[in-house]
C-alpha cells in the first residue's frame, strides 16, 4: 500500500510539474460575464474596459451567465498550435479567432460536453482546438457556458507539448482508475465470502466512484460516443455526480452506525439523505444546474 501511494504521488507530481514547464503561449488572460447570454463577439470587443484580468484557472461558481475569455496569444513560428481547455465537463465552448472566419462574423467553432467529439481536429480527453500559429501576437476569444460550476483553464501549446501533457494526464488517470477498479474487485470478492452489509454498500459506493471518475475524466465519449448523443452523456455525468455524493454519504453513515453514535444525531444526519428526492425531481424537471 505504501509503494502504491508513493507511485501515485510521483505520477501526480509529474503530471502537474511537467505542464508547468511547458511554454504556454497565452501571455494575458481576461474574462467578461454576460448575464443575458445574448452578447455577440462584436459586443464584447466594444467593451474592452469591462474585461477583468486573471491568471491560471477561472472560477465563477454555478451561473447561468455566458463567460467570455480574451486570450492574448504570443508570436510563434509553429504552423499549428493546440488550444487546450479543461475540465471536461464544460457544456459549450465557442472559439473566435481573427485568423479564421469565426472572427469576421461567421459561425464559431464549437466544442464542449453538448457537442459530439467526432470530427474534432484535436483528439484528446480534454476539450480544445487546433489553431494556426502566427508570427504576430493576437487576441482570441472563447465563449463558455456550463450547467456545472464554471471552472476553466485554457493554455496554448505546441503539438509536441500538448501531446506530452495529454499522455502524462492519461497515465495518471489510468493509474487512478486502476486503483479504483482494484478496490472494487476486492470489495466484491470480500462480500461474496463474508456477505457483510457494510462491504456491500462499500462496493456500491465504489462502483459510483469509478463511474463518476470515468465521466469526470472524459472517457464517456470514447466508451459511449457511438451509441449516445453528447447531451445524453452530459446528463449521465450529472446523475453520476449526484449518485457519487449519495452513495458516499450512505456508506459513511452505515460505517458510523457500527460505532453506535448518539441516536438523534445519527437519525438527523440520515434524514438529510432524503434531500436527494427533491434534488432528483429538480433534475428531471429540467433544473439540472439547481440540482447540482
Amino acid at each position: 500500500m505504501r509503494t502504491s501511494l508513493w507511485l501515485c504521488w510521483a505520477l501526480f507530481s509529474a503530471f502537474w510539474v511537467h505542464p508547468a514547464k511547458a511554454e504556454d503561449l497565452i501571455e494575458q488572460s481576461a474574462w467578461l460575464e454576460d448575464p443575458s447570454g445574448q452578447m455577440t463577439l462584436v459586443d464584447v470587443q466594444q467593451r474592452p474596459q469591462d474585461f477583468r484580468p486573471y491568471q491560471g484557472v477561472l472560477t465563477r461558481g454555478y451561473s447561468a451567465s455566458a463567460f467570455w475569455l480574451r486570450l492574448h496569444v504570443g508570436a510563434s513560428t509553429e504552423q499549428k498550435l493546440i488550444l487546450r481547455i479543461r475540465p471536461t465537463y464544460i457544456d459549450h465552448i465557442e472559439l473566435f479567432d481573427p485568423l479564421e472566419g469565426s472572427a469576421q462574423g461567421q459561425a464559431a467553432r464549437m466544442s464542449g460536453d453538448h457537442h459530439p467529439r467526432q470530427g474534432m481536429d484535436y483528439k484528446s480527453l480534454n476539450h480544445g482546438f487546433a489553431i494556426p500559429g502566427s508570427p504576430t501576437p493576437r487576441n482570441i476569444y472563447l465563449r463558455l457556458q456550463s450547467t456545472s460550476t464554471m471552472l476553466a483553464y485554457a493554455e496554448v501549446l505546441t503539438l509536441d507539448q500538448a501531446a506530452t501533457a495529454d499522455h502524462l494526464q492519461e497515465l495518471f488517470y489510468g493509474v487512478y482508475l486502476g486503483l479504483l477498479a482494484a478496490t472494487l474487485v476486492w470489495a466484491l470478492l470480500h462480500w461474496l465470502i463474508h456477505r457483510e452489509m457494510l462491504i456491500a454498500v462499500f462496493a456500491i459506493k465504489q462502483t459510483a466512484v469509478l463511474a463518476h471518475a470515468l465521466a469526470y475524466q472524459g472517457y464517456l465519449p470514447l466508451l459511449l460516443g457511438q451509441y449516445l448523443s453528447a447531451p445524453t452523456m452530459n446528463d449521465i455525468t450529472s446523475l453520476l455526480v449526484m449518485a457519487y455524493a449519495f452513495f458516499s454519504a450512505a456508506f459513511v453513515l452505515i460505517l458510523l452506525h457500527e460505532f453506535k453514535p448518539v441516536p438523534w444525531v445519527w437519525w438527523t444526519i440520515t434524514g438529510m439523505q432524503l434531500a436527494y428526492v427533491p434534488i432528483l425531481a429538480l433534475f428531471f424537471a429540467g433544473q439540472a444546474r439547481l440540482a447540482l
